[in-house]
């Protein structure tokens, strides 16, 4: 799946598009390995702040 039809799928069932929700889509999609909470959190972090 990738990052369009994940955003179509979350608003299909109710969830409202952000900005953040996409870049954290965008951050699992561009891996091939599982990420921990914490590489999660150190990836975006600095967007969390913005």
């Amino acid at each position: 799946m990738n990052v369009g039809e994940a955003l179509r799928l979350m608003k299909e069932k109710g969830f409202k598009y952000t900005e953040k929700r996409k870049q954290m889509l965008e951050l699992f999609a561009g891996r091939d390995k599982y990420l921990t909470a914490k590489e999660v959190l150190e990836a975006l972090r600095p967007l969390i702040r913005a």
